[in-house]
């Protein structure tokens, strides 16, 4: 899809990111982003759970230090 191209996305991402950097998640779970106007899919995310939650502010606070 040009979109994703356009974005510099793929058909499956990682589900966060911190800055410019996304982060490998933990889980296999995927949370699809349906286009509204046509109910096709547009791409999906890979979940997070509160273990990558964690680990991401960790990483946020580390780089204000």
């Amino acid at each position: 899809m040009e979109l994703l191209t356009q974005l510099q996305l793929s058909n499956k991402n990682p589900g966060a990111a911190i800055g410019y950097d996304w982060q490998s998640t933990t889980t296999s779970s995927l949370i699809d982003s349906i286009n509204p106007a046509n109910g096709e899919l547009i791409a999906s995310v890979y979940a997070c759970d509160d273990q990558d939650y964690e680990s991401m502010i960790t990483k946020a606070q580390q780089a204000f230090l």
